[in-house]
């Protein structure tokens, strides 16, 4: 029977009586021939090994491409080397993908994936209760949008919110632990609940207090809003 030893493919065809010279021929097989199937660093083996029965080089390479992952995605793969059945250079997305954005009640931890690494570095951990809302820990809800700092929707009763920072604020103008203002100020505005981006227990001075027509009518506390 018409073959060829492993490697190698038959190039040509079977003799037969008609023939007036040996076209029984066999052609070496490329990607390392009869000493083993491998291709080229930068690819994969997209063949099968010669057995030596076919009529056709099956020990074909075919090209991996750059090893580059698109943002919000990591390599979790491998270099093509040349030894593999397929493309190795494989990508995976990572969790919450190239915008990165955590829920309600996480806050953001890691790093954005770049698509240069080889790890999922985009994490988002929930929030303990209070304890890790904002730097002053008087938070009550994490919205999800801080990194190195937390992030947080509300804040305790005596403070105020951060338009941009996202931290809780302590008020101003304390008196004995509530809002008030000193002796010859009165009050102007109201008592921070947590809720506003400002401080709002605002002081104002009062007036002369030698405008007031009677003694019956008093002096300025700082605990009265007029």
């Amino acid at each position: 029977n018409y073959a060829c030893s492993g490697g190698w493919y038959k190039s040509g065809s079977k003799c037969d009586s008609t023939k007036t010279s040996d076209t029984q021929t066999c052609t070496l097989c490329g990607a390392g021939g009869d000493m083993g199937y491998k291709c080229s660093s930068g690819q994969y083996m997209s063949g099968i090994v010669c057995s030596g029965t076919g009529t056709s080089n099956t020990q074909t390479c075919a090209s991996c491409g750059t090893y580059t992952c698109s943002a919000g995605s990591f390599k979790n793969g491998k270099t093509c080397d040349g030894t593999a059945s397929s493309n190795t250079q494989t990508c995976a997305v990572c969790s919450y993908g190239s915008s990165w954005t955590c829920p309600v009640g996480t806050y953001k931890q890691g790093s954005a994936c770049s698509g240069t690494g080889t790890s999922d570095t985009q994490k988002c951990v929930t929030c303990s209760t209070q304890s890790n809302c904002a730097t002053h820990n008087y938070g009550v809800a994490c919205i999800g949008s801080g990194s190195s700092t937390l992030a947080c929707s509300k804040c305790k009763s005596g403070y105020y919110l951060h338009a941009s920072s996202k931290e809780c604020i302590q008020c101003g103008n304390i008196i004995s632990g509530s809002y008030g203002c000193s002796g010859g100020w009165y009050k102007t505005g109201s008592a921070c609940d947590g809720s506003t981006t400002y401080d709002s227990q605002t002081c104002s001075q009062c007036g002369n207090h030698a405008n007031c027509e009677s003694p019956n009518y008093g002096q300025c506390t700082g605990s009265i809003y007029s």
